[in-house]
Protein backbone atom coordinates (compact mmCIF):
# COMPACT_ATOMS: atom_id res chain seq x y z
CA UNK A 1 0.00 0.00 0.00
CA UNK A 2 1.15 3.54 -0.82
CA UNK A 3 2.54 5.46 1.79
CA UNK A 4 0.54 8.99 2.55
CA UNK A 5 3.06 11.66 2.91
CA UNK A 6 2.44 14.67 5.68
CA UNK A 7 4.33 18.05 5.27
CA UNK A 8 6.50 17.64 7.58
CA UNK A 9 7.78 14.49 6.24
CA UNK A 10 7.82 15.79 2.96
CA UNK A 11 10.28 18.26 4.25
CA UNK A 12 7.68 21.28 4.44
CA UNK A 13 7.26 23.19 7.73
CA UNK A 14 3.43 23.21 8.11
CA UNK A 15 3.62 26.86 9.75
CA UNK A 16 5.02 27.94 5.99
CA UNK A 17 1.53 28.30 5.28
CA UNK A 18 0.92 31.22 8.01
CA UNK A 19 0.84 34.20 6.37
CA UNK A 20 -1.31 32.72 3.58
CA UNK A 21 -3.61 31.37 5.74
CA UNK A 22 -4.09 34.52 7.67
CA UNK A 23 -4.25 36.46 4.14
CA UNK A 24 -7.20 34.06 3.32
CA UNK A 25 -8.85 34.76 6.53
CA UNK A 26 -9.61 38.24 5.31
CA UNK A 27 -10.46 37.35 1.99
CA UNK A 28 -12.86 34.71 3.34
CA UNK A 29 -15.09 38.05 4.81
CA UNK A 30 -15.36 39.44 1.28
CA UNK A 31 -17.56 36.61 0.34
CA UNK A 32 -21.01 36.82 -0.49
CA UNK A 33 -23.62 35.80 1.70
CA UNK A 34 -26.71 34.79 0.76
CA UNK A 35 -29.26 37.03 1.35
CA UNK A 36 -26.70 39.15 -1.32
CA UNK A 37 -27.94 36.95 -4.48
CA UNK A 38 -31.22 37.28 -2.77
CA UNK A 39 -31.16 40.95 -3.48
CA UNK A 40 -29.65 40.71 -6.93
CA UNK A 41 -32.46 38.50 -7.70
CA UNK A 42 -35.42 40.31 -6.42
CA UNK A 43 -34.07 43.42 -7.98
CA UNK A 44 -37.06 45.43 -9.43
CA UNK A 45 -36.29 47.12 -12.73
CA UNK A 46 -36.68 46.41 -16.30
CA UNK A 47 -35.34 43.31 -18.27
CA UNK A 48 -32.07 42.62 -19.97
CA UNK A 49 -29.72 45.09 -20.48
CA UNK A 50 -31.21 48.37 -19.33
CA UNK A 51 -31.65 45.91 -15.92
CA UNK A 52 -27.50 46.59 -15.64
CA UNK A 53 -27.66 49.90 -13.93
CA UNK A 54 -29.92 48.39 -10.96
CA UNK A 55 -27.57 45.36 -10.88
CA UNK A 56 -24.72 47.38 -10.91
CA UNK A 57 -26.40 49.58 -7.82
CA UNK A 58 -26.66 46.37 -5.86
CA UNK A 59 -22.92 45.08 -6.93
CA UNK A 60 -21.77 48.42 -5.82
CA UNK A 61 -22.70 47.74 -2.47
CA UNK A 62 -21.11 44.56 -2.27
CA UNK A 63 -17.51 43.31 -1.93
CA UNK A 64 -17.09 43.01 -5.42
CA UNK A 65 -17.53 46.86 -5.73
CA UNK A 66 -13.75 47.71 -7.64
CA UNK A 67 -14.42 44.87 -9.96
CA UNK A 68 -18.07 46.68 -11.23
CA UNK A 69 -17.43 50.32 -12.02
CA UNK A 70 -19.65 50.98 -14.88
CA UNK A 71 -23.35 49.51 -16.39
CA UNK A 72 -20.50 48.09 -19.10
CA UNK A 73 -19.11 46.09 -16.82
CA UNK A 74 -22.14 44.66 -15.90
CA UNK A 75 -23.37 43.64 -18.92
CA UNK A 76 -19.37 42.69 -19.69
CA UNK A 77 -19.76 40.14 -16.27
CA UNK A 78 -18.27 37.04 -18.26
CA UNK A 79 -14.87 38.59 -18.71
CA UNK A 80 -15.00 40.16 -15.50
CA UNK A 81 -15.47 37.49 -13.02
CA UNK A 82 -13.15 35.34 -15.21
CA UNK A 83 -10.27 38.31 -14.31
CA UNK A 84 -11.22 38.57 -10.80
CA UNK A 85 -10.97 34.90 -10.18
CA UNK A 86 -7.72 34.03 -11.30
CA UNK A 87 -6.23 37.16 -10.13
CA UNK A 88 -6.82 35.86 -6.42
CA UNK A 89 -6.20 32.48 -8.23
CA UNK A 90 -2.67 34.23 -9.04
CA UNK A 91 -2.16 35.37 -5.72
CA UNK A 92 -2.32 32.70 -3.99
CA UNK A 93 -0.10 30.95 -6.25
CA UNK A 94 2.41 33.45 -5.66
CA UNK A 95 2.31 33.13 -1.85
CA UNK A 96 1.81 29.66 -1.32
CA UNK A 97 4.98 27.76 0.17
CA UNK A 98 4.16 24.69 -2.56
CA UNK A 99 2.41 24.78 -5.74
CA UNK A 100 0.42 21.75 -4.92
CA UNK A 101 -2.97 23.27 -4.20
CA UNK A 102 -2.91 25.99 -6.77
CA UNK A 103 -2.44 23.28 -9.46
CA UNK A 104 -5.25 21.10 -8.06
CA UNK A 105 -7.74 24.49 -9.28
CA UNK A 106 -5.35 25.28 -12.01
CA UNK A 107 -5.58 22.00 -13.90
CA UNK A 108 -9.35 21.91 -14.22
CA UNK A 109 -8.90 24.98 -16.53
CA UNK A 110 -5.87 24.04 -18.36
CA UNK A 111 -7.11 20.95 -19.57
CA UNK A 112 -10.38 22.69 -21.14
CA UNK A 113 -7.79 25.12 -22.70
CA UNK A 114 -6.08 21.35 -24.28
CA UNK A 115 -9.77 20.66 -25.07
CA UNK A 116 -10.24 23.52 -27.20
CA UNK A 117 -6.87 23.68 -28.36
CA UNK A 118 -7.20 20.03 -29.69
CA UNK A 119 -11.35 20.54 -31.36
CA UNK A 120 -9.76 23.95 -33.37
CA UNK A 121 -6.67 21.50 -33.97
CA UNK A 122 -7.96 18.21 -35.47
CA UNK A 123 -11.95 19.39 -36.74
CA UNK A 124 -11.42 23.63 -36.95
CA UNK A 125 -13.53 24.16 -34.85
CA UNK A 126 -13.61 27.79 -33.43
CA UNK A 127 -12.75 28.41 -29.77
CA UNK A 128 -13.24 30.82 -27.01
CA UNK A 129 -10.49 32.92 -25.51
CA UNK A 130 -8.35 30.43 -23.24
CA UNK A 131 -8.30 30.50 -19.67
CA UNK A 132 -4.84 31.98 -17.68
CA UNK A 133 -2.63 29.49 -17.66
CA UNK A 134 1.16 28.94 -17.80
CA UNK A 135 0.64 26.64 -20.95
CA UNK A 136 0.09 27.76 -24.19
CA UNK A 137 -0.39 26.84 -27.69
CA UNK A 138 3.13 26.00 -28.23
CA UNK A 139 2.71 23.65 -25.19
CA UNK A 140 0.06 21.63 -26.17
CA UNK A 141 1.54 21.28 -29.81
CA UNK A 142 4.74 20.00 -28.58
CA UNK A 143 3.01 17.72 -26.21
CA UNK A 144 0.52 16.60 -29.04
CA UNK A 145 3.55 15.87 -31.31
CA UNK A 146 5.44 14.24 -28.81
CA UNK A 147 2.83 12.14 -27.47
CA UNK A 148 2.65 8.67 -29.79
CA UNK A 149 -0.31 5.93 -29.06
CA UNK A 150 2.58 3.33 -27.61
CA UNK A 151 4.88 5.83 -25.49
CA UNK A 152 4.39 8.44 -22.98
CA UNK A 153 6.13 11.98 -23.48
CA UNK A 154 9.15 12.63 -21.98
CA UNK A 155 9.60 16.21 -19.48
CA UNK A 156 5.85 16.50 -18.92
CA UNK A 157 5.01 18.98 -15.89
CA UNK A 158 1.59 16.87 -15.52
CA UNK A 159 0.92 12.99 -16.04
CA UNK A 160 -2.18 13.65 -16.40
CA UNK A 161 -1.47 15.02 -19.61
CA UNK A 162 0.52 12.41 -20.80
CA UNK A 163 -2.29 9.79 -19.92
CA UNK A 164 -4.91 11.76 -21.50
CA UNK A 165 -3.43 12.53 -24.88
CA UNK A 166 -1.87 9.22 -25.33
CA UNK A 167 -5.47 7.84 -24.65
CA UNK A 168 -7.10 10.20 -27.03
CA UNK A 169 -4.18 8.97 -30.15
CA UNK A 170 -4.93 5.01 -29.36
CA UNK A 171 -8.60 6.32 -30.27
CA UNK A 172 -7.97 8.54 -33.49
CA UNK A 173 -9.86 7.07 -36.18
CA UNK A 174 -13.15 7.09 -33.62
CA UNK A 175 -12.58 11.17 -32.30
CA UNK A 176 -12.43 11.34 -36.02
CA UNK A 177 -16.13 10.15 -36.25
CA UNK A 178 -16.91 12.05 -32.91
CA UNK A 179 -15.73 15.06 -32.18
CA UNK A 180 -17.27 14.01 -28.67
CA UNK A 181 -14.96 11.98 -27.30
CA UNK A 182 -12.09 14.40 -26.99
CA UNK A 183 -14.08 15.70 -23.90
CA UNK A 184 -14.80 11.83 -22.46
CA UNK A 185 -11.74 11.04 -22.65
CA UNK A 186 -9.96 13.89 -21.58
CA UNK A 187 -12.67 14.11 -18.98
CA UNK A 188 -12.31 11.00 -17.81
CA UNK A 189 -8.24 11.31 -17.57
CA UNK A 190 -8.29 14.15 -15.49
CA UNK A 191 -11.56 12.57 -12.89
CA UNK A 192 -9.07 9.25 -12.72
CA UNK A 193 -6.09 11.25 -11.81
CA UNK A 194 -7.80 13.40 -9.28
CA UNK A 195 -6.36 11.51 -6.15
CA UNK A 196 -2.70 11.60 -7.39
CA UNK A 197 -2.97 15.42 -8.01
CA UNK A 198 -4.83 15.95 -4.29
CA UNK A 199 -1.88 13.67 -2.89
CA UNK A 200 0.69 15.83 -3.72
CA UNK A 201 -0.76 18.82 -1.43
CA UNK A 202 0.23 16.13 1.49
CA UNK A 203 -3.19 16.77 3.43
CA UNK A 204 -5.39 14.05 4.23
CA UNK A 205 -8.41 15.86 3.87
CA UNK A 206 -8.07 17.81 0.50
CA UNK A 207 -7.24 13.59 -0.49
CA UNK A 208 -10.34 12.46 1.56
CA UNK A 209 -12.37 15.21 -0.08
CA UNK A 210 -10.98 14.01 -3.93
CA UNK A 211 -11.96 10.47 -3.12
CA UNK A 212 -15.49 11.29 -2.68
CA UNK A 213 -15.64 13.90 -5.59
CA UNK A 214 -14.35 10.96 -7.70
CA UNK A 215 -16.65 8.39 -6.58
CA UNK A 216 -19.39 11.15 -7.21
CA UNK A 217 -18.65 12.27 -9.99
CA UNK A 218 -18.03 8.82 -11.46
CA UNK A 219 -21.66 7.80 -10.67
CA UNK A 220 -22.70 10.36 -13.17
CA UNK A 221 -19.92 10.05 -16.03
CA UNK A 222 -20.61 6.91 -16.48
CA UNK A 223 -24.21 7.19 -16.15
CA UNK A 224 -23.48 9.84 -19.02
CA UNK A 225 -21.00 7.65 -21.02
CA UNK A 226 -23.18 4.57 -21.01
CA UNK A 227 -26.86 6.52 -22.44
CA UNK A 228 -24.51 7.28 -25.17
CA UNK A 229 -23.04 3.86 -25.74
CA UNK A 230 -19.54 4.78 -24.85
CA UNK A 231 -18.83 2.87 -21.47
CA UNK A 232 -15.99 1.67 -23.33
CA UNK A 233 -14.12 4.85 -23.04
CA UNK A 234 -14.14 5.35 -19.34
CA UNK A 235 -11.28 4.72 -16.97
CA UNK A 236 -11.47 1.70 -14.48
CA UNK A 237 -10.15 4.02 -11.90
CA UNK A 238 -13.94 5.32 -11.99
CA UNK A 239 -16.02 2.75 -13.59
CA UNK A 240 -19.34 2.63 -10.95
CA UNK A 241 -19.48 -0.14 -8.83
CA UNK A 242 -22.33 -2.37 -8.44
CA UNK A 243 -23.90 -0.77 -12.11
CA UNK A 244 -25.16 2.31 -12.60
CA UNK A 245 -28.66 3.80 -12.19
CA UNK A 246 -29.83 6.83 -13.57
CA UNK A 247 -29.09 9.98 -11.26
CA UNK A 248 -31.80 11.62 -10.21
CA UNK A 249 -32.87 15.69 -11.50
CA UNK A 250 -29.91 17.89 -9.92
CA UNK A 251 -27.73 15.08 -9.43
CA UNK A 252 -25.01 17.24 -10.44
CA UNK A 253 -26.03 19.97 -8.33
CA UNK A 254 -26.77 17.66 -5.37
CA UNK A 255 -22.91 16.78 -5.63
CA UNK A 256 -21.71 19.69 -5.83
CA UNK A 257 -23.80 20.97 -2.73
CA UNK A 258 -23.03 17.58 -0.54
CA UNK A 259 -19.19 18.06 -1.33
CA UNK A 260 -19.47 21.76 -0.18
CA UNK A 261 -20.66 20.89 3.13
CA UNK A 262 -17.68 18.77 3.53
CA UNK A 263 -15.46 21.72 2.67
CA UNK A 264 -16.68 23.77 5.38
CA UNK A 265 -14.30 21.81 7.60
CA UNK A 266 -11.59 23.58 5.92
CA UNK A 267 -12.43 26.58 7.97
CA UNK A 268 -11.51 24.66 11.16
CA UNK A 269 -8.01 24.48 9.82
CA UNK A 270 -5.96 27.32 11.69
CA UNK A 271 -3.34 27.21 8.94
CA UNK A 272 -2.51 24.94 6.39
CA UNK A 273 -3.17 23.99 2.64
CA UNK A 274 -6.73 22.79 3.58
CA UNK A 275 -7.81 26.21 4.58
CA UNK A 276 -6.45 27.71 1.12
CA UNK A 277 -8.24 24.96 -0.76
CA UNK A 278 -11.47 25.61 1.13
CA UNK A 279 -11.31 28.89 0.08
CA UNK A 280 -10.30 28.56 -3.53
CA UNK A 281 -13.22 26.30 -3.90
CA UNK A 282 -15.53 28.79 -2.25
CA UNK A 283 -14.38 31.20 -4.84
CA UNK A 284 -15.17 29.18 -7.51
CA UNK A 285 -18.68 28.09 -6.52
CA UNK A 286 -19.27 32.06 -6.09
CA UNK A 287 -18.08 32.81 -9.40
CA UNK A 288 -20.37 30.31 -10.71
CA UNK A 289 -23.46 30.98 -8.84
CA UNK A 290 -22.77 35.14 -9.60
CA UNK A 291 -22.51 34.04 -13.58
CA UNK A 292 -26.21 32.93 -13.05
CA UNK A 293 -27.73 35.63 -11.07
CA UNK A 294 -25.95 38.01 -12.82
CA UNK A 295 -26.24 36.62 -16.55
CA UNK A 296 -30.20 35.10 -15.40
CA UNK A 297 -31.59 38.67 -14.84
CA UNK A 298 -29.75 40.37 -17.69
CA UNK A 299 -31.37 37.33 -20.01
CA UNK A 300 -34.62 37.73 -18.16
CA UNK A 301 -34.97 34.62 -16.37
CA UNK A 302 -37.43 34.60 -13.56
CA UNK A 303 -35.96 35.02 -10.02
CA UNK A 304 -36.89 31.71 -8.77
CA UNK A 305 -35.78 29.29 -11.76
CA UNK A 306 -32.47 31.05 -11.13
CA UNK A 307 -32.21 30.97 -7.02
CA UNK A 308 -33.50 26.88 -7.93
CA UNK A 309 -29.81 26.82 -9.67
CA UNK A 310 -27.79 28.36 -7.57
CA UNK A 311 -25.09 25.87 -5.81
CA UNK A 312 -24.72 26.24 -1.74
CA UNK A 313 -21.81 28.87 -0.85
CA UNK A 314 -18.80 28.20 1.51
CA UNK A 315 -20.26 30.86 4.08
Amino acid sequence: MKTFLTLSERGIDPHSWCFLSGRICVLENNFLRRDSFERLLLLEGPVGAQHAVPLLTSLKESPLRDDFLTPEDVLNFEEILQRRFFRLLQEVKELSPTLAVWELLQTRYDLINLKNFLKERLFGLSRPAPFPSPYTDETWEARWNTVSSKEYAVGSSYPLYQTALKNLKEHLEEVSKNPGLIDLILDGAYLSSLPQLAERTASQFIMNYHLEYQKLMGILFSWRAGTKGLSGYIPKQIVSRGGVTPPLHGYEKTIEDTLMERLEAARLFVFGPERVFGYLKGLETETLNLRLAIGGRLQGIPSEDINRRLRKGYV
